[in-house]
């Protein structure tokens, strides 16, 4: 962790994050920060951040570790605050330094899944941005990570799903079950609880009480 006083984004003399040369300390990035995350920064939409123990890549551009100031927060989160070059023209050819900007962020990730914070470009030295993301997971991650609900098969009021129809013992058919005790295959109840990311939340179709990703279980028989 740096162990010193970061400088404030939102100040006019700001000039972007760096590892103070005085700190001996070497940065290391939370294993639960790691992933890649769908970001929205205000005005700007949504795009891929990948953060990994080696550094950080936004638009294609890279920040080592060594560069990010990180910071612990509560519940096994951390703040995180960098600066990345992002040339304009990325593929045009120039006989020195590619010209672009510098792009700034400070950021707080929680819970494994979310993060919030503001963002400043190079250039515009009044307007803080803000950012919100998400972290993406596979359709097998999210399976790994799914509590187990273990029922049996007399014990199950629905033979099917009820949206696509195929039965819950074919093969690749995955049983969830949302909060409010309805059942779908994992390949409808994203679509069929309007819960398309970067969403995560929606209405069961059958009693219309919310549901959410993080709620689902996934249904194994004995």
């Amino acid at each position: 962790v740096n162990v010193f006083d970061p400088p404030d984004i939102g100040s006019g003399c700001f000039r972007g994050f760096g590892r103070s040369r005085a700190s001996e300390a070497t940065t290391r990035i939370p294993e639960s920060c790691l992933g890649t995350w769908r970001v929205d920064v205000e005005w700007s939409g949504l795009r891929e951040m990948i953060i990994h123990d080696r550094g950080i890549i936004w638009k294609g551009s890279y920040v080592v570790a060594e560069e990010v100031l990180v910071e612990d927060v509560t519940d096994g989160g951390a703040n995180l605050r960098f600066t990345v070059f992002v040339p304009l023209n990325p593929d045009a050819w120039t006989d020195g330094p590619a010209p672009g900007i510098h792009e700034s962020f400070d950021i707080t990730i929680q819970a494994r899944s979310w993060c919030s914070g503001v963002f400043k470009r190079q250039g515009d030295d009044e307007r803080l941005l803000t950012v919100q993301g998400r972290r993406s997971m596979s359709d097998e991650e999210r399976k790994r990570t799914m509590p187990t609900l273990v029922r049996t098969t007399s014990k199950d009021p629905e033979r099917s799903c009820p949206v696509c129809l195929f039965g819950w013992e074919e093969d690749g058919v995955v049983q969830v079950e949302t909060s409010c005790g309805h059942s779908f295959c994992f390949g409808c109840v994203v679509s069929v609880c309007n819960m398309t990311p970067p969403k995560d939340n929606g209405e069961c179709p059958i009693c219309r009480k919310e549901v959410s990703m993080d709620s689902l279980r996934r249904v194994t028989r004995r």
